[in-house]
Order: C-alpha cells, then structure tokens, then sequence
C-alpha cells in the first residue's frame, strides 16, 4: 500500500524520474534552438567537478541542457540532487527556453517541495513548450517518493507543496489537470482528483464525475471523496450509484460524501446499504442519515444498533441522539450494557440529549462504572435530564478519583439547578485541579443565591486569570444584584480579559448604577474591553423598552467576539 510520509528532502528517491524528463524533452521539441557548441560535454563537467556536486559544475551541466547532450545533462542533474536545485530554480530564467523547460523537468524529477512555487511561477512563461513542462514538474512533484529505512512512501511535504501551488493558480490549473486525469498513473489521477475540488472553477466538476467512472478503485474512492467536499448537486445521483461500487472503500466514501448535501433522495439508498456486507459502508450511511435527518430512518437505525459490528453500533446510537426520536429510548437503555466502551458511552450521551427519564436509574448504575470516560458521560446525560433523584449522586461524585470526571459531575450539577447542589460546588472551588474548579464557578453561575455571590465575588481577588474571568462571568449569569460592586470593582482589574468579562456581564444584570462606572471605562487602554463596555452601555439602554431575559449572561465565546 502506498503511504504519504513526511520527509527530509535529502532523502527523496524521484519515482517518475525518466518519465518527467521524456516528457519535458518531447515537449515542444521542434520549437528548441539549435545545440550551444560553446556548452562543455558531460565528461568536462564532471572533470571539472570530481564527479561532485559543485556549483561550478552544476552551471556547467545547467548550459548542457539546451545542446544536443541535454537529457545526458539532466540525468546528470537529478543525480546531483538537492545539491541542484538552487541553480536549477534560477535556471527558470534562463534566455534559452529549451534550458527552462529542461530545467523544470528536472526540478520535477528530483522533487523536492522547494521547487513547487517557482515552478508555479513558471507557468506563467510566454512559451507554451515551457508552461506545459512547468505542468509536469508540478505533477511530478504531486506523486514524489521518498525512500526511508522503514519502506517507500509518498513525500508529504512536496505532495502538499506542489497541491497549494496548483490550487493557487486556479483555473488555469484545470486543462493541464484533466489531461493528468486521463493520461497520468493511478497515484497521479487519485492525487489530481485530490487537488481539482479544490480549484474554484464549475469545470472540476465533470472530470471528477468522470473519475467517479475510473478503473482504478483507489482513483474511485477519491473521486467520491472529492465530489463530496465539492458540494456540487449535480453529484447526488452519481454518488448514489456509487453506493453499488463493486469496492468496498468507493461505497464507503460515497455514503460518506452524500452527507455533505442532505438530500432526501439519498435516504432510501442509504438505508439500503444498512444491510451492505462492509462494517465501514454501514456505518458510513448511518452516520449520513443521522447528518440528513430522515425521520422515516428510525426503525432502520433502531436495528442497527444491535449490529455485529461496534463502529457500526456506536454511529447508530449517536444518530439515534441526533433525531431525537422518543422510540430509541428503550433501545438506547440496552446499549448501556453493550461489550464495547464506546458504544455504552455514547447511548449515554444520546439518552442525555433525549432527556430521557426512563434511563435515570440505568445512568446512576453507570457512574460507578470503572471506565472514567463512561462515568463523565453518564453525569453529564443525567444533568440534562434533571430529575430530582439524579442530585445526590452527582453530588458524590465531586469527590471521583478522576478529576475530567469531577468537572462533569460539576457541569451537570449546575444543569440541574438544584439548591442542594450549592454548597457541595461552592466545596469544590477547593479541589486540587484547575479544570474541576472552573467548572464548579460556572455551574454555580446558575443559582441566584447570596451563598454563591459571595463565593464568586471572593474569586475575583486570586492570583489566576483565567479563574478570574470565568467568576465575573459567572456572576453575571446569577442576575444578582449583589453581584454589581464585586464587577464594578472588576473594572479596575490588571487583566484586559477580567475588565471585559466585568463589562459584558455588568451589561446582562440590568442595574443602571453600572452604567456611570462603564462609560468612565470608554477610555480604556485595551480595545477588546472598549467594545465589552460599549456592548453593556447599549445594553443598559434597551432595558426599559426589552425586559431583561433572567434566563441570560455573558459567555466566553461572546467575550472573544465582542
């Protein structure tokens, strides 16, 4: 199988070597000048060099390619190497055109990543004869090897380079791209299939249906692929016949690109392949009905959650979260005893998303579950649900051994609302992990209570930023108006962040004794707490015509956008 590495240009070992320079010598052949007598034979460059690389005979070699001892000289020239390639990026230049069109094809030949712009730039020559071979180079470069002590593989870093480049120039791209695709290897057609959706240009379109086509499996599943990333509607029905690929990757890659469109002519296809042989296709189109929303995939999807086969099972029950669909909880309930860690987790996760009431008790038997990643899960399912009997239970697991396991046990506290939860959080602000106490600040945002005033406004005194900020922020979301001097003190904070959180939630409390703080905070040296404090002032301003919305604060996200 071939495999793309990253790799160090001293290692390249040119896979289409004689084939990039064939091509470059055949083109435009007839229109090359007459051989330089002047330019010293092969044999005097390696005299003058000692058979090593050396700039003096590099350029020697370089004036050899436009006489009748060229391609003697380019052969040459790939041996040397990364050793050539500055004086062959600057032979681009040169006056004689069948030098630059020899050199690109060298360049493509030793293909090192270096050599992609400049040969980018090369297509932009006057003489067709060297467009066409500045092309090859690049091609060559999109399928060069190297070879390392653990095997051969495709060179990451020049594949990627000579990709960008052809992308970057566009449309004039595409001509030389599907001559690639209809002449080139089946490395070379996947990879030009891999660059064309790329290109802003309604013509990549038909050669990619045409690739859908190709004999080559491997130039199939990138056409798929490709057409899916593309977005173009003219590719549903084509990727829908693809779903009865004789390969199992092709059937795969369609059921996957189809969910890029959300086409409901897709959904009875796709549910037909819930019954495909393949384990990947059949999770594949799982996850693609769960991305279309097909209702009437249900009961298909309720089937696949007993599949043999756990991807398939574990797409099947997260779908089933994402349709929100009330007949998939009792079948969610049983795939908290699948064999597979993955699958019990994300019917967890889905019985969350429904807020099942049902899975109350089957969720609590889960966190005490030796899987800390199942335990995390089943307290964050339970929080959405919000029962009464869930509270307790989470309040025990503040204390788990895991602190990711705390910080959702916290998180979900604070989705209950529940008043006993307040002093157990308020308890958890003096955990040992960071990520345990920042989530008990946020979910004690979610109590208006004196008790938690209190012990946010003490955090905006301590040493950690990030602390700060997320107890301003959180003070806001309690919409208690004794919250308002603890922020107003806030604006005076050394942190540009603890300012702007400060102002973002002094906006969200509707008191106007904030407003004549913050339009004192309109000179602010920092311009991300100038926009927060213009943001609250405007906010004030609505309050009489809008009742505030207690329901309501200022987040991360918005601060960062503010």
């Amino acid at each position: 199988m071939i495999q793309r590495r990253q790799s160090s240009p001293s290692r390249h070992k040119p896979a289409a070597a004689v084939l990039v320079l064939a091509l470059t010598a055949s083109v435009g052949a007839s229109m090359a000048g007459p051989p330089d007598t002047r330019a010293p034979t092969t044999q005097t460059a390696k005299a003058a060099t000692g058979g090593e690389a050396s700039p003096n005979g590099i350029e020697e070699l370089i004036e050899q390619l436009k006489g009748d001892r060229g391609d003697e000289a380019a052969r040459e020239l790939v041996r040397r190497g990364s050793a050539a390639l500055t004086p062959l990026v600057k032979a681009l230049g040169h006056a004689d055109r069948t030098v630059r069109r020899r050199a690109a094809g060298v360049l493509g030949a030793i293909g090192n990543a270096r050599a992609a712009a400049p040969l980018g730039d090369l297509t932009a020559d006057r003489e067709p004869s060297v467009q066409a071979a500045a092309f090859s180079g690049l091609m060559a470069l999109l399928v060069a090897y190297t070879d390392t002590p653990d095997g051969r593989f495709l060179d990451g870093d020049t594949n990627l380079a000579a990709r960008r480049t052809l992308v970057k120039l566009g449309s004039a791209s595409v001509d030389p791209l599907r001559s690639a695709l209809a002449r080139g290897d089946t490395v070379l057609r996947a990879a030009v299939t891999d660059v064309l959706w790329r290109i802003a240009d309604p013509r990549v379109v038909a050669p990619l249906l045409d690739a859908l086509r190709d004999t080559a499996p491997e130039v199939r599943r990138a056409a798929a692929s490709a057409l899916g990333f593309r977005r173009d509607v003219v590719a549903v029905g084509p990727l829908i016949g693809a779903l009865s690929d004789s390969d199992e990757d092709v059937r795969t890659y369609a059921a996957s690109a189809l969910a890029f469109f959300r086409d409901e002519r897709a959904v009875e296809p796709l549910i037909g392949v819930l019954g495909d042989a393949s384990p990947r296709a059949r999770a594949a189109a799982v996850g693609t009905l769960a991305s279309i929303g097909a209702r009437r995939a249900v009961y298909p999807l309720l089937r696949a959650v007993s599949d043999t086969d756990s991807n398939v099972r574990y797409e099947a029950v997260r779908a089933l979260g994402t349709l929100r669909d009330p007949r998939a909880i009792q079948p969610l309930i049983e795939r908290l005893a699948d064999d597979e860690d993955r699958v019990r987790e994300g019917a967890a996760r889905a019985l969350g998303t429904l807020k099942a009431a049902q899975a109350v008790e089957p969720l609590i038997a889960l966190l005490s579950d030796r899987n800390a990643n199942l335990r995390s899960d089943a307290s964050l399912a339970l929080g959405e649900i919000g029962d009464p009997r869930v509270v307790e239970p989470l309040i025990a697991l503040l204390r788990d051994r895991d602190p990711r396991v705390a910080s959702a046990a916290a998180k979900a506290l604070g989705r209950t609302k529940d008043a006993r939860a307040i002093e157990p959080l308020i308890h958890a602000l003096q955990h040992s992990f960071s990520r345990v106490i920042l989530h008990a600040v946020e979910a004690l945002g979610a109590f208006h209570d004196r008790r938690v005033t209190a012990a946010l406004a003490d955090l905006l005194s301590r040493g950690d930023e990030v602390l700060r900020v997320t107890a301003a922020l959180s003070l806001g979301w309690t919409h208690d108006s004794r919250a308002i001097s603890p922020l107003l003190g806030a604006l005076k904070d050394h942190s540009t962040w603890v300012r702007a959180a400060a102002a973002c939630s002094l906006g969200h409390l509707d008191d106007p004794r904030a407003l004549g703080p913050l339009q004192a905070m309109r000179g602010d040296p920092s311009a991300q707490t100038r926009r927060a404090v213009e943001t609250a002032i405007e906010r004030l301003g609505r309050r009489r015509a809008d009742p505030p919305d207690k329901a309501t604060g200022c987040t991360q996200v918005e601060l960062l956008h503010e």
